[in-house]
C-alpha cells in the first residue's frame, strides 16, 4: 500500500501496476472474498495507527500499513 497525494486530494493506493489484482491479492491474504470486509480492515488499520506528521493528510506512514496487513496475513 502507498498513499497518493496530489491535485485530487490524499488517498490510498495499492502500489501495484493493476489495481484490480492488487485488490484480489489483498482479499485473499485477509482470508475474504468479499471487497468490502477488504476495505474495512484497512479502514481500521488507518484508525488505530498513528498519522505520518509528513502528510497533509491522516494517513499513517505506508511501511507502518504494510506491516500490520503483513502481522494480520500472517496468522
Amino acid at each position: 500500500m502507498k498513499f497518493v497525494e496530489d491535485e485530487r486530494g490524499g488517498r490510498p493506493a495499492f502500489e501495484h501496476p493493476d489495481q484490480f489484482i492488487a485488490l484480489a491479492l489483498l482479499k485473499e491474504a485477509f482470508g475474504t472474498p468479499c471487497d468490502q470486509s477488504a476495505n474495512g480492515l484497512l479502514q481500521c488499520f488507518w484508525t488505530v495507527l498513528s498519522a505520518d506528521e509528513n502528510s497533509a493528510y491522516d494517513y499513517p506512514r505506508a511501511d507502518d500499513l504494510n506491516r500490520a496487513i503483513s502481522f494480520i496475513c500472517s496468522w
